[in-house]
């Protein structure tokens, strides 16, 4: 029993040791996110399933911009499909193996009625990212991360400096979700 616990550690101390002798930061990733709405993990609906695809490059090691695509599927609201398109400012930390983030930036919302002819209604919005990668590898990372969808900005400010705002907001537009990515 000792010897495959000695042999397991070996492989997962060369794997993961990798990462710690980097210099480099990445230049260009390429994300998968798997995320659920907070509002779901609490009721334990898992069907809600929010999933997203993300390109993200850095001008500087803690500098970069992100293209993502999120696809929603609400059928509780007036509109049944909704696809977010994104363009984010990113700041990183590139600590060797842990990477915590911040990305801000607009949001393009189209709604898509459950029709055969879907009119896609735009909307703009803002949101923010928060989160952190861990690299696995010099190409491979996984990752935490949550985001802010903000639908109404001067209201959310508003509420923030009137310390109004309560939980239920962050419930019903906090996306929380694990990130995997292959970075370059």
């Amino acid at each position: 029993m000792l010897k495959k616990f000695t042999v397991v550690l070996v492989i997962v101390v060369l794997f993961c040791a990798t990462p710690l002798v980097a210099k480099e930061a990445s230049v260009f990733d390429i994300g998968i996110i798997n995320a659920y709405r907070i509002t779901d993990i609490a009721a334990l609906d898992y069907q809600a399933y929010v999933p997203s695809l993300r390109l993200q490059a850095y001008v500087a090691p803690w500098f970069g911009i992100a293209v993502g695509g999120t696809y929603d599927y609400l059928a509780y609201t007036d509109s049944v499909h909704r696809v977010y398109v994104s363009t984010d400012a990113v700041v990183r930390a590139p600590l060797g193996m842990f990477e915590p983030y911040l990305a801000i930036g607009p949001v393009f919302l189209l709604k898509f009625p459950n029709t055969v002819d879907p009119t896609p209604v735009a909307a703009y919005t803002y949101h923010a990212r928060l989160g952190f990668d861990v690299y696995l590898n010099d190409w491979l990372a996984i990752g935490l991360e949550g985001d802010l969808l903000l639908p109404d900005v001067k209201n959310f400010v508003s509420s923030i400096a009137g310390a109004t705002i309560d939980g239920t907001y962050f419930m019903d537009n906090v996306v929380a979700g694990i990130a995997i990515k292959a970075k370059f």
